[in-house]
């Protein structure tokens, strides 16, 4: 029902609508300014659907930014060292120093 009727982009421009106004005032902005007939339930569900999507995506971008990358990839503006960082642990205090390995 809602996948045959509306077009993607009244769908796409209700959804942003809906994310300034009440579904009420989307559906007379709708009808008033593009002459484009949408229930405000309509409008609802498109949102809901749409978020849905959103939210989905949005979780699939956080994951991965936060995403640690493989151990032998570059990652970019890293430069590689010949040398290795090492650390000791001795009463508490911790001692850096280069070790050439």
């Amino acid at each position: 029902m809602a996948g045959t009727q509306w077009s993607e982009s009244l769908c796409k421009l209700a959804v942003w609508l809906d994310a300034l106004l009440t579904f009420g005032q989307t559906e007379s902005v709708l009808a008033q300014v593009g002459q484009m007939v949408m229930s405000d339930s309509t409008a609802w569900r498109h949102l809901q659907k749409r978020g849905a999507q959103a939210q989905a995506l949005e979780a699939a971008r956080r994951l991965a930014a936060t995403a640690a990358p493989d151990r032998q990839q570059i990652v970019p503006g890293e430069v590689r060292l010949t040398q290795r960082l090492a650390a000791a642990v001795d009463g508490g205090t911790p001692h850096l120093r280069w070790v050439q390995v």
